[in-house]
């Protein structure tokens, strides 16, 4: 199944955009977007582009304010032509939709977050999906200079780690996330929610989402990767057993003695 758009690489228009990455560049590509694309690199991790591909499309299913993805195909004669490309290879590879009008969140910038309603949507997809390290970085998040809308990016340690095993999977399988002072980024941001959210509430509407999401739709998306991104079977059905006992025990994960900040019980 075809779970994601194919797009085209134009050429490299890096030195137009804000942005800063040791492995990221952005293309102009041929539905006239740019995008940052995430090369496949196993020296900086060799499960982040299946984990940004799974994760993204999870995150679209469920309407969360996300960045479009796509599949780019970057050509030999774009990297064989651009000195600043050559430690990147040809290939299909995973492209984050650039917003020209977005900056990083910041703390003196929290003040100006719009859509506050999508904050525990957020931490109950990472709590899913085990994203390990959303909650301690402000740069995984992006706000709109415009509406002060506030959008994730970056699902590179989904699953526990950019470099996961099988091992790994079965290791994290039950482990959660913190949502309290020591993750500041989710605290801050659960901070934004108690003067106007009934957490109770919010959390168990997002709760039962995450729980429908049905077994054939978490299938067809891990089992779209691309090939040469080299996912074998057996981890793919890893993965998708990993998303559905996660799912199954979506509640009790938010409810650990990890979470009291946000559920409002410490």
């Amino acid at each position: 199944m075809d779970c994601c758009e194919k797009v085209k690489a134009k050429y490299c228009n890096y030195n137009e955009t804000k942005l800063k990455g040791s492995y990221l560049r952005t293309f102009f590509c041929s539905d006239n977007k740019t995008y940052v694309v995430k090369f496949l690199n196993r020296d900086f991790g060799k499960r982040i582009l299946p984990n940004e591909y799974i994760s993204g499309l999870l995150a679209k299913y469920l309407k969360l304010p996300c960045h479009e993805i796509k599949l780019v195909e970057v050509s030999d004669y774009l990297i064989e032509g651009d000195d600043n490309l050559s430690t990147y290879s040809e290939g299909t590879h995973i492209g984050i939709e650039y917003d020209f009008s977005s900056n990083v969140l910041t703390p003196w910038r929290l003040n100006k977050v719009s859509n506050i309603e999508d904050i525990v949507k957020i931490l109950v997809f990472d709590q899913w999906i085990y994203n390990s390290d959303r909650g301690a970085e402000y740069s995984n998040w992006l706000i709109s200079n415009v509406n002060g809308f506030l959008t994730i990016i970056d699902h590179s340690e989904a699953f526990g780690w950019r470099n996961w095993e099988i091992k790994n999977l079965l290791t994290t399988l039950n482990d959660t996330l913190s949502y309290t002072e020591s993750e500041i980024v989710y605290s801050k941001l659960c901070n934004l929610m108690l003067p106007t959210f009934n957490f109770s509430l919010e959390l168990e509407g997002f709760i039962n989402q995450i729980r429908g999401v049905p077994y054939e739709v978490i299938e067809d998306i891990v089992k779209s990767v691309p090939n040469e991104w080299k996912i074998n079977d057996v981890e793919s059905q890893h993965i998708i057993d990993y998303l559905v006992s996660r799912q199954g025990n979506i509640k009790n994960l938010m409810s650990s003695r990890n979470n009291r900040l946000l559920v409002g019980t410490g």
